[in-house]
């Protein structure tokens, strides 16, 4: 049961967030839109999830990659950027329109 609420979270915030290049670009478009329509109390949850995950499962880039589009949603920049650079020296694929966005919104490009 935990490993289908994982793949939903997963889902719904990222629509296709995965280390797969053929993923890439499929999501949709409002997957890293609206942060207002998101309730905090449940991104603190997915957070959890995905960082219980990461204790079990270190060496998954498509996690790091998730929880880093949680930590976006809640405007905690320095997080998301933490969790994008590991995803990457994990040889994960990062969503390059995720990436514009939370460049934008942190001031920072990498």
């Amino acid at each position: 049961m935990r490993s289908i609420m994982l793949v939903l979270l997963c889902l719904v915030i990222s629509g296709c967030a995965t280390t797969n290049k053929e993923c890439i670009g499929k999501a949709p478009k409002s997957s890293v839109a609206d942060v207002s329509i998101i309730d905090t109390a449940w991104l603190n949850k997915v957070i959890n999830i995905f960082s219980e995950e990461l204790e079990v499962r270190p060496n998954q880039a498509g996690i790091y990659h998730n929880r880093a589009i949680a930590y976006y949603y809640k405007k905690e920049y320095d997080k998301s950027w933490e969790d994008i650079r590991q995803c990457q020296k994990l040889s994960g694929v990062i969503d390059p329109a995720f990436l514009n966005k939370l460049e934008a919104a942190s001031g920072i490009k990498e």
